[in-house]
């Protein structure tokens, strides 16, 4: 694994951990952590996908990114 798959793999770690924490009440859907979390990793994904040339990661992870960003300020 070579520096560009890793940084792709922590990014897709930071979005599993807010997947994983959304059972939890206290840091569900719509806390500062969960959308932070989402926030770094959709947009370490974006750059992952821009870098490797895969177009459809990254409007994937853009929407991801701009909803993750939709929690933080709306805290919705």
């Amino acid at each position: 694994m070579d520096i560009v798959d890793g940084i792709g793999a922590l990014g897709a770690g930071l979005i599993l951990a807010g997947f994983l924490l959304r059972a939890s009440a206290q840091y569900g859907v719509g806390t500062v952590l969960y959308g932070m979390l989402n926030v770094l990793g959709a947009g370490i994904l974006i750059w992952y996908g821009w870098v490797t040339g895969v177009w459809p990661f990254v409007i994937l992870n853009g929407v991801w990114f701009l909803d993750a960003m939709r929690i933080l300020i709306f805290k919705k």
